[in-house]
Parts: structure tokens; sequence; C-alpha cells
């Protein structure tokens, strides 16, 4: 009980404080949606479905309008920002709870719930241990070796040099793999 009510009371701070942000927005943004409730709500709205333009359509108006609104608006920039990032932090969300707590998958039998199943999505979980581990993803060093050496490579082909390409080798597993590749398109 006492934790749900400091819910509620923080919810009610962060309602009072973030209304309080909006007054600093623009006259021109303020004309534009009519009331800072509306800002509010549109903010809200961008933060469920993760796009200003997406929410900018779901309500009628024009995303190029509202961009240029944006763009002319520093504190409805921060405002933009900050629900943007709610949006993404809303996704990984569902990425963790879909690999890890999974998800219900109705069976059906000729149109008909007989049952259902409990899933796992190794795809999401391997998404989100890719965000947020360094453990998942390949050294910083090798990708940022090979964009090196591609840069090289660019920039001398389109002088017209003659480059001779390093040459990476591949793990012997792959490497026969490749070779029967080749000799079954030969």
């Amino acid at each position: 009980m006492v934790s749900s009510m400091c819910y509620l009371v923080a919810g009610i701070m962060n309602q009072v404080s973030y209304l309080k942000i909006v007054d600093g927005i623009s006259t021109d943004t303020r004309i534009f949606f009519s009331s800072k409730k509306r800002v509010k709500e549109f903010l809200d709205l961008i933060s469920s479905c993760g796009s200003v333009a997406l929410a900018s359509s779901k309500w009628d108006l024009s995303p190029l309008e509202v961009q240029d609104l944006i763009d002319n608006d520093s504190i409805l920039q921060k405002l933009v920002e900050r629900s943007l990032k709610l949006a993404l932090e809303l996704a990984e969300g569902v990425l963790y709870e879909r690999a890890v707590n999974g998800y219900v998958e109705e069976t059906l039998v000729d149109g008909v719930v007989t049952g259902e199943k409990k899933k796992f999505s190794d795809t999401c979980l391997m998404n989100y241990l890719k965000a947020n581990s360094d453990k998942y993803n390949p050294p910083k060093a090798i990708t940022t070796e090979v964009k090196e050496v591609a840069n090289k490579l660019n920039e001398g082909v389109s002088k017209g040099l003659d480059i001779e390409v390093p040459v990476f080798e591949a793990p012997i597993q792959a490497q026969e793999e490749i070779d029967e590749e080749d000799d079954a398109v030969s």
C-alpha cells in the first residue's frame, strides 16, 4: 500500500514537472497544439508509437509542419527527444519480456483455439544482449580496422591507383564452405 502510494505521488510530481517544462514552449507551438495539455498528449503519443511522423499522422497533422515546429522550438525539441528515448526504452522492455519471460501463443485447429503454448524468442534475446552488453558485440578495433582498409581501397580506386588488397584469413571451416560454393558454381 505504501509503495503504490509512493508511485502515485511520484507520478503526480512527474506530471507537474512535465507540465512546467511544457510552460517553456514557444507561442507558435502553443497555438499549433491549442493547449499545453494537447502538447503533452502529443508527446505521450510519440512515446507510445516511437515516431513523430506516425504520431502526426494519427492526429491528422502534417509531419513536415510538426517537424518544422520542433526544429524552431528548443524546448519542444528536448521534450520530443525525451519522448523518443522513452519509446526506445519501452521497445527494449518488450524485447526483454518476449526473450526472458516469454509470450503466449494460441494453438488453433480448424480455426478453433485448442490450447496455449508459452514461447520465447531467441532473436529478441540476442538483439537485447547485443544492444546492452559489449560481450555480444564484435570488438570495435576489428570493425575500425576493416573500415580503415575499405576507406583506403576506395580512395585508391577513385584515384586510379593499383592497390594490393589485404587478405583476411577465414577460419578453416569457413574457408572449406567457401571452396565448396566455388566448386558448385563452376
